[in-house]
């Protein structure tokens, strides 16, 4: 079977009606309106609909990825780059002005003054930025990021473009950084632009609060990986992969497979180990749910989602998962869930199932035999019964069941390049140059020579189900908006700490979710993150009635974590 490494898929970037802007940080430069002639091709209306988005592997997020519009290029007169689809994108003149190009993540894979590059990398990047320059007449500045603090990067932006001074016209930023960049008007807004034109495909349009900022591409690859090798030796009939394939990955059958492995394994060996944020980030779309809803709702409290902490209250519960409590400084009661996978799973010990990165997971490669199974389903998601038992039943699962993914890159152009030049013309540019060119209408993708060979992942065996699995979660990846949301600076929410409360620590699930929802509604209408009007507080013992409705998935780390926990982004 045929798969491109590089592919799109559903992801419902309808986004919430988020009307994002802080008080007080705004900015008034740059008009949002579309210039004349904005439209590289001036063809038909869109419909506008969010729909899907262009998504790569964190496997090629980083050189590979950034690579790739050398390794499309034919060489030239004395080493010219050529790009084989140059056609495709109109030489506009830029009249020789310069733009600035931020540094960072696929642009700054472009950058010839680079760290730590070879010199036929130097060679290549500097021959395809002369190909750019000269064939739309401009000049290519690059800047670096205004602090090399990663998580400061965002604040430091948009400090500067409240100051006047904004980093760059052209960036290549993070999903997570977008809500603020938006709350603070930093991005040229293209919807208007996008509207008159069908030079870019849908899926690749990047949709937040209903207006489009760019193209983009998502990043996946994170998911549950297992020590087959532990499982194996354990002597357990199948691995969690196979009995996935089997269809008997359900919320009973994966406890039941757990604790059968915890009646083989030592004390202080345990099956299992996701941090109860990472276990609500992810597993809520494996029972055909989502955190945050596209009203902007939070389904803390629907009865997919409670089913899904449930699962994994239940393991904490019966010693399925340890629980790693660290003292803090204030002398209250931390959770090192950060460390303990890459202390104990990372190095082939104590845990035999773990949330991984796909950046973590290639990291073990070679100390242990590594696979991969999606997350389990609850009773929100349906399969074919009559297949359950034969290899090949997971393939009945029901469109709903849905895998997580929170982060990618988009391109975007800083306001006030509507100044300079058309914008959606400089996002032409920039496309060609980032070698982005099936995010295209008119990209037709090239017949290979012979059958293609699915290499990727690199860190899982070939010809596996574990692989098979991993490609079949690719497709039905979809973005979790509450992440990004959870990444705004000064906003507060109580999620994290009352989960670790309920599930770590055994309080009720129910009344601790409920009383998040209301705080962390109350912190998100406050910021202008969500409409008031989609929040309906929650009284203990009232149920989930007035929030289940926005489950719209449902078929037919630190500020999320909260005080109480020490989760970072895993």
């Amino acid at each position: 079977m045929k798969r491109k490494f590089l592919r799109t898929m559903a992801c419902a970037m309808s986004v919430c009606m988020l009307s994002m802007s802080l008080a007080g940080c705004g900015s008034d430069a740059g008009d949002s309106s579309a210039p004349e002639s904005s439209s590289p091709e001036s063809s038909s209306p869109e419909s506008g609909s969010p729909e899907d988005s262009g998504t790569e592997s964190s496997e090629s997020a980083g050189d590979e990825a950034s690579e790739s519009g050398s390794s499309q290029a034919e060489g030239g007169e004395d080493g010219a780059y050529v790009n084989p689809n140059g056609d495709l994108y109109p030489a506009y003149d830029f009249g020789g002005i310069e733009l600035t190009v931020l540094g960072h993540n696929d642009l700054g894979n472009l950058d010839p003054s680079g760290e730590n590059l070879e010199p036929y990398q130097v060679a290549d990047r500097q021959a395809k930025k002369d190909y750019i320059e000269k064939k739309y007449n401009v000049k290519l500045t690059f800047v670096p990021n205004p602090t090399d603090v990663w998580e400061d990067i965002p604040d430091e932006t948009v400090k500067q473009y409240i100051a006047g001074t904004p980093v760059a016209d052209i960036m290549n930023c993070n999903y997570t950084w977008v809500a603020s960049y938006v709350a603070n008007n930093i991005l040229y807004d293209f919807t208007d632009s996008f509207a008159g034109s069908d030079f870019y495909m849908d899926n690749y349009k990047f949709w937040w609060g209903g207006k489009n900022y760019g193209i983009s591409r998502s990043m996946g690859g994170e998911g549950l990986y297992y020590n087959a090798t532990m499982i194996k030796e354990l002597g357990m009939e199948y691995t969690p992969a196979e009995m996935f394939d089997r269809g008997q990955w359900s919320y009973d059958d994966c406890y039941n497979y757990l604790l059968e492995m915890k009646q083989l394994m030592g004390e202080d060996e345990y099956p299992l180990f996701v941090s109860p944020y990472y276990w609500m980030l992810f597993g809520a779309a494996g029972n055909g749910t989502e955190i945050m809803a596209s009203s902007g709702n939070l389904n803390y409290c629907t009865e997919p989602m409670l089913e899904c902490l449930e699962f994994l209250k239940k393991c904490v519960e019966n010693g399925l998962q340890n629980v790693p409590r660290k003292p803090k400084d204030d002398g209250t009661v931390g959770y090192d869930n950060w460390n303990y996978p890459g202390e104990t799973f990372d190095k082939g010990q104590t845990v035999a199932i773990s949330h991984r990165a796909a950046w973590q997971a290639d990291a073990v490669k070679g100390v242990f035999e590594l696979g991969f199974v999606p997350y389990p389903w609850g009773s929100n998601v349906t399969i074919d019964e009559s297949q359950v038992g034969n290899s090949g039943a997971y393939k009945t699962l029901s469109d709903n069941y849905m895998h997580t993914y929170f982060d990618g890159y988009l391109t975007c152009l800083t306001n006030g390049i509507e100044s300079k030049a058309d914008p959606m013309q400089v996002l032409s540019m920039v496309t060609e140059w980032i070698g982005w060119d099936d995010s295209l209408s008119a990209y037709v993708e090239p017949e290979p020579e012979e059958e293609e060979i699915i290499t990727a992942p690199g860190w899982l065996e070939e010809d596996t189900i574990d692989k098979e699995l991993y490609h079949f979660v690719e497709e039905r990846q979809r973005l979790e908006l509450f992440n990004p949301i959870s990444d705004v600076k000064g906003l507060e929410l109580g999620m994290g700490k009352n989960l670790s409360e309920a599930i770590c620590e055994g309080g009720s699930l129910r009344s601790n979710m409920e009383s998040a929802y209301n705080q962390d509604m109350q912190a998100l209408i406050e910021m202008k993150l969500v409409p008031e009007d989609v929040f309906k507080p929650l009284g203990s013992g009232e149920g989930s009635s007035s929030a289940e409705g926005e489950d719209s998935s449902a078929e037919g780390e630190d500020s999320a974590e909260g005080d109480g926990s020490d989760d970072a982004a895993e």
